[in-house]
């Protein structure tokens, strides 16, 4: 759990100090992937901010994409 709570800060303080980038947010989550966070685990966390960052949400329904597959596959965090 200390890498969930990890990079739910990272996330946070990245996006609240305006570094929204898409590319570097996915950098960040494919990071935390190779560390052992699973798909469920950030799907979870990303419906956690969504409650803590309303104003953020499409976002992360964007970083989602990513997580769920909903993307081209080469973008895709977890493969199926």
């Amino acid at each position: 759990m200390r890498e969930y709570e990890m990079l739910k800060n990272t996330l946070i303080k990245e996006i609240e100090n305006n570094h929204i980038e898409l590319w570097d947010l996915h950098e960040i989550l494919a990071r935390y992937r190779d560390k052992g966070i699973t798909k469920e685990e950030m799907q979870k966390l990303l419906d956690e901010l969504c409650d803590i960052m309303p104003e953020q949400v499409d976002l992360f329904h964007d970083l989602m994409d990513f997580i769920c597959g909903f993307c081209n596959t080469d973008l895709s965090l977890f493969k199926y």
